[in-house]
């Protein structure tokens, strides 16, 4: 999905989708917009350079984000997130033509309205798999590498190896970025 000059929503903001909102930012989005169900997670966000983060247990995502981009919705979503309330929110305000990469894996087949969501605003959809896995990574090395994109604030815990049930469980709260395991 090429990003540059478009508005974008990432719905999700585990590590994966804060890598993303960098990466949107660093390949030109006009805006980016994040939404999680935690406050820790959605500072996180901003951090990453989202310009707007959603909580979507205590806001009304679809209302503010047509609020922020005037009535016409977001060009791309990125969906991180595997909920069912976010990919429907998501394809909410996808507006007409736009494009959705889906990451996420819900955790059940969910109902999901496909005339409104796909058919009728003729969106593109692309299921993300391993399938370009080497392409990416060598993009993202290069990112990294040029400082376009900064994952250091990603890193918010470090345990050492032993730790590891610790850092299982501060990953599994939500109350973090990326925890890593230092041998």
């Amino acid at each position: 999905v090429d990003l540059k000059a478009r508005k974008v929503l990432v719905t999700g903001c585990g590590p994966v989708g804060l890598m993303s909102i960098a990466v949107a930012k660093a390949g030109g989005a006009r805006s980016v917009y994040a939404t999680d169900i935690t406050e820790y997670r959605l500072n996180l966000a901003r951090t990453m350079g989202a310009d707007l983060a959603l909580n979507a247990r205590t806001e009304d995502v679809k209302a503010a984000i047509l609020a922020a981009t005037d009535g016409e919705g977001v060009d791309a979503l990125l969906e991180m997130s595997g909920a069912p309330s976010a990919i429907d929110q998501g394809f909410s305000v996808l507006k007409p033509g736009g494009e959705a990469a889906l990451l996420g894996l819900a955790p059940a087949p969910f109902t999901f309205d496909w005339n409104a969501h796909i058919v009728a605003k003729a969106a593109k959809v692309y299921g993300i798999s391993g399938r370009k896995l080497w392409e990416t990574w060598y993009q993202a090395r290069g990112l990294v590498r040029s400082g376009a994109v900064n994952l250091a604030p990603l890193v918010t815990h470090k345990f050492r190896l032993e730790e590891f049930e610790q850092a299982f469980a501060v990953m599994m709260s939500g109350e973090s970025g990326k925890v890593m395991l230092i041998p």
